[in-house]
């Protein structure tokens, strides 16, 4: 989804939109699409269980003015997060789709097996960005499934948590753009088909009743030229 809204080219510096590049990744593939908005609603019940510790962290910039700052947004945040009235998804509702220890065996060696190839990105800045939202992921799992002898989400987990959430619901509102995109230049379309459609009927009845007209009078001009002749040989 992200490439499709900031996309590149080795040849080109230019970055734009690219809607073949949605449409192949995301927009083609209606699992994904359900995926996305299901890993939006998770990380979302994750952060509703630890809100009021997240607005308690210290989160120690070094800098008195950066801190307050810092607080202050946080506080805004959640306080946001409130007004819009979230309901968290219920522990059973979860267990109907998995079960707890089944879900860890999958995802654990799948998340090591990422990491791993992360490491082998060149680019530092992908490779940053991807460690980072996998970092939220792990501080998911340790909120919506506790162990008993789990230590408590670091600092660089619950920056990677919201990160992670910025992430997805940049992902769903530009879903949304490539949907109202695609319904925009849907009706263009339409219209332009339909005005077209018209102009070439209209070209066609126009032809219609012009062509029938020269006949008729070619016609009868043809007929009092071989009056014409009859009589001049009579």
């Amino acid at each position: 989804m992200h490439i499709s809204q900031f996309f590149g080219t080795k040849h080109s510096i230019e970055i734009k939109k690219n809607h073949k590049q949605y449409v192949n990744t995301v927009g083609a593939h209606k699992d994904r699409i359900i995926n996305l908005y299901f890993a939006y609603e998770f990380v979302l019940t994750a952060l509703s269980r630890v809100k009021e510790d997240f607005k308690a962290y210290d989160f120690s910039l070094y800098n008195g003015t950066e801190n307050k700052i810092f607080h202050n947004f946080v506080n805004r945040f959640i306080n946001q997060f409130d007004q819009a009235e979230f309901v968290p998804l219920k522990d059973q509702d979860l267990y109907k789709l998995f079960k707890k220890q089944n879900l860890v065996e999958i995802l654990h060696p799948t998340f090591y097996n990422i990491t791993k190839l992360l490491d082998c990105v060149t680019c530092e800045k992908w490779k940053l960005h991807g460690k980072l939202q996998f970092s939220g992921l792990s501080a998911v799992m340790k909120i919506m499934f506790p162990d008993k002898d789990q230590s408590s989400l670091s600092r660089n987990e619950l920056i990677g948590l919201i990160n992670l959430l910025r992430k997805l619901s940049n992902s769903i509102n530009w879903y949304k753009y490539w949907i109202e995109h695609e319904m925009t230049t849907g009706i263009y379309t339409q219209v332009m088909f339909y005005v077209v459609l018209i102009l070439l009927g209209s070209i066609y009845l126009l032809a219609l009743v012009l062509i029938p007209g020269d006949s008729a009078e070619s016609g009868q001009k043809s007929k009092n030229n071989r009056f014409s002749e009859h009589y001049k040989n009579d």
